[in-house]
C-alpha cells in the first residue's frame, strides 16, 4: 500500500468519506428534537425524562474524549472509528426493544453516546494526517456532512415516524448507521502507510543567518548511532549530535512546492551536497509501533548549522515523536491547551444554546409560527456556507487560525447584543444568517488551532479532548433558560451573558500564541539547565 501524500486527490477522498461518517453520526444525533417529542408519546414520559437520553449522548461523547484519544494512539485512529460505528449501531438498534424511557436512557444516552464519540471524535485527527495547507477546507467538507443531514434526515425521520412508529424509527436509523462501518473500513484501507522502509534524505546546509527562521536548532547532546540503524558511515558514529526541536521542524513546509527551502530538482541538491562537506542527512524510518509516525535520525558535524532542503514530501504529522500513549495525557498541563479547551468547549455551549432558544426567542419578537421555520432554515444554510466556504480565509494565508477564531467570537458577541434590540422577521433572519455563518466558520478552524500550537505527539489526545469542558457547562443550560425566560420573562439576560462570554473567548483566543511563546521559552530554559547539570 502506498503512502497517502499531503493534499493529494486521495486525501480529498478521505475528507469525503469523513463527511459521510459525520453525516450519519452527527446528523442522526442532530435529530434529537424530533426524537425527544416521539419519546414522550411512545414511553409515556415527562419532558425531563424524555430529553435525558438525547442530552446524555452528547455528554458521554465529550466526556469520553480523553479515553478515546488514548485508545486512538494505542490501537489506531481508524480502528477506534470502526469500533465506534459498530457500538453506535448496536446502541441505536437495541432501542427497538425498549419498553420504557430508562432503557432508552441507557442504550441511546450511554451505548450510542460512547459509539458516537468513538466514531466521530477522531475525524479531525485523521484529517490532520492527510492535510497541511488545506486543512480548514478539509474540515469544512468533513463537518459539512452534518449540515447536509440537517436537510435530508428530518424528512426521513418524519416519514418513518408516521409509517413505523418510534420503535421502527430506532431500527431504521440503526440500519443507516451500519453504513458508516464500511466507510470507516475504507478510511483504514486508504490511510495505512507503507510498511517498507523508505529513505528520503533531507540535506542540511550551513547558514547561520537563517537559523532562527528555518531550522530551529535547540541545544545538543552526545549520542552515537548504530550503523545498521542509521545507514551512516562508521566514521561518523561518535561525534556530538544536535537535537532539532521537532515542533519547530514540523511547522516547516519542506515540500517541493516551497520555494524558500527547496531546490529546483534533485540534481541541484546532489551538486550542492558534493560541494559542501558540512551537511546533515536526515533519514526517515517507519516506526514499528505506529501507522503514521516516522523516526528521523540526524548526522551533524560539530559546529554546523543551516537550512533544511528536501527532495521529498514530508508530512507534519509524520514527525510526531515516538512517545507513549499515556504520555499524551500531559497535554492537560499545557496552558495553551487549557485556553483551547475553554474557547472550543464554550463554542459548543454557545451554539447549542442558540439552537435551543432561537425559535422561542423569535416568537417573542414578533415572528409568526409559519415564519419560524425559515429562521431555522436560514441558520442551517448559513452554517453550511460557513463550513464549506470560509476555509479559504485561513488556507490562503489571509488570516491565521487564531485571528479568524477571534474575529468569529467578536462578531458573534456583537450580534448577541443586537438581538436584544431588534424586532421583526427580516432583522431576525439577518441575525440568524450571520450567527450560522460564524458558527460554521469557527468550527472548521478549531482543529487547525490545536495542530498549530500543540506538540505533535499530543495532537491526537488534544483533538479528542478539546470539547470535554462542555459536559459540565451543558448542565447549566436548562437552569439558565428556566431562570431568564421562565422567571424574568425574556431571553435578554441570556443574550447579554452570551455576548460577554464571546468577548472573553475572543481575548483568550488572541492570548494563545503568547501563551505558547511563554511555554516554549520555559521549556528552552529547562533544557539548557538540564544540559548544564549533565
Amino acid at each position: 500500500m502506498k503512502n497517502v501524500s499531503l493534499n493529494s486527490s486521495r486525501s480529498w477522498g478521505i475528507a469525503v468519506v469523513c463527511s459521510f461518517i459525520n453525516f450519519l453520526h452527527l446528523g442522526i444525533a442532530r435529530q434529537s428534537g424530533l426524537l425527544y417529542l416521539a419519546a414522550i408519546s411512545r414511553f409515556n414520559a415527562n419532558r425531563n425524562q424524555a430529553s435525558l437520553p438525547f442530552v446524555l449522548c452528547y455528554t458521554v461523547r465529550n466526556v469520553s474524549g480523553p479515553l478515546i484519544g488514548y485508545l486512538g494512539r494505542k490501537v489506531g485512529l481508524e480502528t477506534i472509528t470502526i469500533i465506534g460505528c459498530i457500538v453506535a449501531s448496536i446502541g441505536m438498534g437495541a432501542c427497538f426493544f425498549a419498553e420504557d424511557i430508562f432503557t432508552v436512557i441507557v442504550l441511546w444516552g450511554g451505548v450510542f453516546g460512547l459509539g458516537f464519540g468513538m466514531g466521530s471524535v477522531l475525524i479531525p485527527v485523521i484529517l490532520n494526517q492527510h492535510f497541511d495547507k488545506y486543512l480548514s477546507n478539509a474540515n469544512g467538507i468533513a463537518f459539512g456532512g452534518e449540515c447536509v443531514a440537517g436537510f435530508v434526515l428530518p424528512v426521513l425521520v418524519k416519514y418513518v415516524l408516521d409509517e413505523y412508529g418510534t420503535s421502527g424509527l430506532f431500527l431504521i436509523l440503526s440500519s443507516l448507521m451500519l453504513h458508516s462501518i464500511p466507510a470507516a473500513m475504507l478510511l483504514k484501507a486508504t490511510s495505512k502507510p507503507s510498511t517498507t522502509i523508505t529513505k528520503k534524505p533531507i540535506a542540511f546546509y550551513p547558514n547561520k543567518d537563517d537559523i532562527t527562521l528555518s531550522s530551529g536548532i535547540a541545544g545538543f547532546y552526545n549520542k552515537s548511532f548504530d550503523s545498521e540503524d542509521s545507514g551512516l558511515p562508521q566514521a561518523n558514529l561518535s561525534i556530538p549530535m544536535y537535537n532539532i526541536d521537532l515542533k519547530i521542524v514540523q511547522e516547516l513546509d519542506i515540500t517541493n512546492e516551497n520555494k524558500s527551502i527547496n531546490h529546483k530538482n534533485s540534481d541541484s541538491i546532489q551538486s550542492q551536497q558534493e560541494q559542501n562537506s558540512q551537511k546533515v542527512t536526515v533519514i526517515r524510518y517507519p516506526k514499528e509501533d505506529s501507522d503514521y509516525s516516522l523516526d528521523y535520525k540526524l548526522n551533524l558535524k560539530e559546529g554546523t548549522m543551516g537550512n533544511l532542503h528536501s527532495n521529498g514530501n514530508v508530512k507534519n504529522s509524520q514527525l510526531e515523536s515516538p512517545k507513549s500513549a499515556i504520555y499524551s495525557f500531559s497535554v492537560f498541563y499545557d496552558p495553551a491547551f487549557i485556553l483551547m479547551l475553554l474557547t472550543q468547549s464554550t463554542f459548543i455551549f454557545i451554539s447549542t444554546m442558540i439552537l435551543t432558544i432561537i425559535v422561542d426567542y423569535s416568537r417573542d419578537v414578533g415572528v409568526t409560527n409559519e415564519q419560524e421555520m425559515y429562521i431555522l432554515m436560514c441558520l442551517s444554510i448559513s452554517d453550511m456556507i460557513g463550513r464549506f466556504g470560509l476555509g479559504w480565509v485561513t488556507d490562503s494565508g489571509l488570516m491565521s487560525n487564531v485571528a479568524f477564531s477571534s474575529l468569529c467570537f467578536f462578531c458573534m458577541g456583537i450580534i448577541m447584543v443586537a438581538l436584544v434590540f431588534i424586532k421583526g422577521f427580516t432583522l431576525v433572519m439577518i441575525a440568524a444568517f450571520f450567527i450560522g455563518l460564524f458558527l460554521g466558520g469557527f468550527l472548521i478552524v478549531c482543529p487547525g488551532i490545536v495542530s498549530d500550537y500543540i506538540d505533535k505527539d499530543k495532537v491526537t489526545m488534544a483533538l479528542a479532548s478539546r470539547f470535554v469542558f462542555y459536559a459540565p457547562m451543558s448542565l447549566t443550560q436548562s437552569s439558565l433558560i428556566g431562570f431568564f425566560r421562565g422567571t424574568k420573562g425574556s431571553y435578554n439576560g441570556i443574550l447579554y451573558m452570551l455576548s460577554v462570554i464571546c468577548l472573553l473567548c475572543c481575548i483568550m483566543s488572541l492570548s494563545i500564541p503568547h501563551t505558547v511563546r511563554f511555554r516554549d521559552k520555559r521549556r528552552t530554559i529547562i533544557k539548557s539547565q538540564s544540559v548544564e547539570n549533565s
